[in-house]
């Protein structure tokens, strides 16, 4: 159940034949057997590290103290601590990516295309998306947050360059040119044959490219995390106060608008 309950949905059933030592060189080596894709890798090594541990402390808990526990509250627990541990690693946070920030790689579209940035923060089961666009002069034409119940980052992204879409349609633009730092989404939706995603998103994936046919131009574009710090900023913002919708840009904080204002004299010509 423990197992069962995890973002990867292990089922150990059909594996009961096979040792110990054969179900940790599954553990080790997921690819291919487990449902697990390439790019929740490390973050499997780190779930499946936490509830070997959980399994181990509950095993002496119920054999030398004859303790009860509760499958439920586990669940929990070990969802807390693996968003937590993920938390620790993060080398960023809204108080210090400013310093990281190069802000040399803004990249600037076309004049006819609009540019919108998302990414998405996740914590405790909950992603918050932050979505910014702007024209090819970088002016912030809108800037709108999202919300989806999912523990995986990459249907929290997908789901943002829906978001993103979505936005566009809304807006009425018809050339778009989406950037976000999730690369197997990208690469998913450069050429779905040739990446994989988390079976999870598969059904964000379809909803994008089904509503990239109603645009005269869509460009997906993979970014890195620096390049991607004003959505990014944006999505821990409104993680921190738990706000969805259309936000002003004087609503943000204080700091925010420099940063857009300093990108426009820093721009790097680029065409499609």
């Amino acid at each position: 159940m423990l197992w069962f309950s995890s973002p990867w949905n292990i089922k150990w059933e059909s594996l009961a034949h096979l040792s110990v030592e054969e179900k940790l060189h599954l553990l080790a080596n997921p690819i291919g057997f487990l449902p697990v894709h390439f790019s929740d890798k490390e973050d499997f090594f780190l779930y499946a590290a936490r509830l070997l541990d959980q399994l181990w402390k509950i095993r002496n808990a119920v054999k030398m103290e004859n303790s009860a526990f509760s499958i439920e509250k586990t669940m929990i627990m070990l969802r807390h601590m693996f968003s937590e541990f993920k938390l620790t690693l993060s080398k960023e946070s809204i108080a210090g990516t400013d310093c990281h920030y190069r802000r040399d790689l803004w990249i600037q579209p076309s004049s006819h295309f609009i540019k919108i940035n998302t990414d998405a923060a996740v914590k405790d089961g909950i992603c918050f998306i932050g979505i910014i666009a702007r024209d090819h002069s970088s002016s912030v034409l809108a800037i709108k947050s999202a919300q989806l119940q999912t523990d995986l980052p990459e249907v929290a992204e997908a789901y943002g360059v829906l978001q993103g879409l979505l936005l566009a349609k809304e807006r009425g633009w018809r050339q778009i040119w989406t950037e976000s730092d999730a690369r197997n989404v990208i690469l998913r939706l450069e050429n779905h044959h040739r990446c994989y995603t988390h079976w999870m998103s598969d059904g964000i994936i379809a909803d994008i490219i089904n509503l990239k046919k109603e645009f005269q131009n869509v460009t997906f574009r993979w970014i890195p995390r620096e390049a991607n710090f004003i959505a990014h900023f944006v999505s821990r913002w409104c993680f921190s106060i738990n706000f969805v919708g259309s936000i002003p840009i004087d609503s943000l904080p204080g700091i925010f608008p420099s940063f857009v204002t300093q990108e426009i004299g820093l721009l790097v010509n680029s065409r499609l």
